[in-house]
């Protein structure tokens, strides 16, 4: 089958994307703001980048349709102030909390206290993780690299 993505419009072509690309693990990720505020959000475009060090990456596409004004994801706006961020793996337990911290909410919501979720301290990074996650990798900014004409923004990782 080829397909020409061109032919497409945007939503057909994250969702072609997110179809061929599986299993597709999600990014479930942690930060706080310059104040604290604890913000937890999925990302669905995440990948292991290389082991020396251990780095990952995840994408944050920008709020809002095209055409429109857009704006950065409270998670891209929090990791471009406090360079920390934790990812936390999703299992099938957790997966109905997981897509209640898709939602759009101003920033100063906390979605660990809207999801009910327990916030564990992390060892390295001031992000908490989620307790019942049964992986969590904590990072240290590497790079943020606009891509795309979106732009989307690859947020790229080290595990601490």
């Amino acid at each position: 089958m080829e397909i020409d993505p061109q032919s497409f419009g945007q939503t057909a072509v994250y969702k072609l994307l997110i179809g061929c690309v599986v299993p597709r693990p999600i990014a479930w990720v942690s930060s706080v703001d310059a104040d604290g505020v604890r913000n937890l959000a999925p990302f669905s475009y995440f990948m292991a980048i290389t082991d020396d060090p251990p780095t990952i990456a995840f994408s944050s596409s920008l709020r809002g349709e095209r055409g429109a004004e857009r704006t950065k994801k409270d998670t891209l706006r929090n990791v471009e102030v406090t360079h920390e961020f934790v990812v936390n793996v999703v299992d099938d337990a957790l997966a109905e909390q997981m897509n209640l911290t898709s939602g759009d909410y101003p920033p100063e919501v906390d979605e660990f206290a809207v999801t009910g979720l327990t916030a564990a301290p992390s060892a390295k990074v001031k992000p908490p993780r989620v307790a019942d996650a049964p992986i969590s990798m904590e990072c240290r900014l590497v790079q943020i690299i606009p891509v795309g004409n979106a732009p989307a923004n690859l947020v790229i990782g080290e595990i601490v």
